[in-house]
């Protein structure tokens, strides 16, 4: 017959082989990754909309959207912090292929990472300011 202080041990053993065992595997804290799609707004002849971006947290890919006849192309700029509070400012993206058209940027993001991106209409070389959007989103 088992008395209560050999079941309170058996109890601590299993729980402190399952803590050793997650330990050992590499348990580690989830985080929750975002996804984010940002959009220009209108502004000098540009109409809302015009340029688009879409981040997918899970493959760490950046898709630029075309949207408008304008003349005018997509720029995304990008930036993130790492673990020891090092800023990141990667070159920009930039989609000049015409409306109607996107293209697949697959970059490589440490998982947790917060990203902050901007996309803004960009023409004859010269980013327009006033119609960029900012956001933020968890690689």
């Amino acid at each position: 017959m088992r008395t209560a202080f050999t079941k309170a041990i058996t109890g601590l053993l299993a729980a402190a082989s399952a803590t050793i065992l997650a330990v050992t595997l590499g348990a580690a804290p989830a985080h929750a990754e975002t996804n984010l799609r940002l959009k220009t707004k209108a502004w000098g002849g540009y109409v809302a909309n015009a340029g688009q971006v879409y981040f997918n947290a899970t493959s760490e890919i950046f898709t630029l959207y075309d949207n408008a006849s304008d003349g005018a192309g997509v720029s995304v700029s990008w930036s993130y912090e790492d673990n020891n509070g090092n800023f990141y400012y990667p070159p920009d993206l930039y989609l000049g292929t015409g409306a109607g058209t996107q293209q697949d940027f697959n970059k490589s993001i440490t998982d947790g990472f917060e990203v902050t991106i901007m996309v803004c209409v960009i023409d004859n070389g010269s980013v327009k300011a006033n119609t960029c959007t900012v956001g933020t989103a968890v690689a």
